[in-house]
């Protein structure tokens, strides 16, 4: 018959197996109760933005703007942008190359091509951003395939009578 060593090792390897059973069942419970809760963690987030809209508005109140010149700093002695009744604006300066040299010294294409850009009278859109700003926007810059890439050129309509975020040295007030 069995020795009662042979029992004693029969016993210990069951404590063993049952020791080992309970500790598995015990990590996949575990493993099981952080995957819900971690199921439930992202479930509450995306409910959490489904609630949010994202959408805008595809129509924006445009603001009306004021014809005139609009003179940096108000100084009628600076340069200044004229505003026209027929949706253009002139960039009106002494020596638009010297202008442009200020900003971009010793850059002879880009000069060049500001000075070709700005000269004479351009069409203009009034474009409400997301944010609320207001561009005059001179330009729409396109991607190889024809998609619309970003508005270029052109101030803001900062207050009632006021032009700005263009350059840094001011700006530009109606001057009646």
């Amino acid at each position: 018959m069995n020795s009662p060593g042979n029992l004693q090792a029969v016993k210990n390897s069951r404590i063993i197996k049952i020791l080992l059973c309970v500790l598995i069942v015990t990590v996949f419970a575990l493993i099981g109760i952080e995957l819900v809760d971690h199921i439930s963690d992202a479930s509450a987030e995306k409910e959490k933005l489904e609630g949010v809209d994202y959408s805008r508005p595809d129509i924006y109140d445009i603001p009306e703007l004021k014809t005139g010149k609009y003179y940096l700093n108000g100084d009628t002695d600076s340069y200044y942008f004229e505003i026209y009744g027929d949706s253009t604006l002139e960039l009106c300066c002494d020596d638009m190359y010297s202008l442009f040299e200020k900003w971009n010294p010793g850059k002879e294409d880009i000069i060049r091509e500001d000075v070709e850009k700005w000269s004479g009278r351009k069409p203009y859109n009034i474009v409400v951003t997301e944010l609320g700003t207001v561009i005059l926007s001179v330009e729409w810059e396109y991607d190889s395939s024809g998609d619309f890439l970003r508005l270029s050129g052109g101030p803001c309509l900062i207050a009632d009578n006021t032009l700005g975020k263009w350059g840094s040295e001011g700006d530009f007030i109606l001057v009646e």
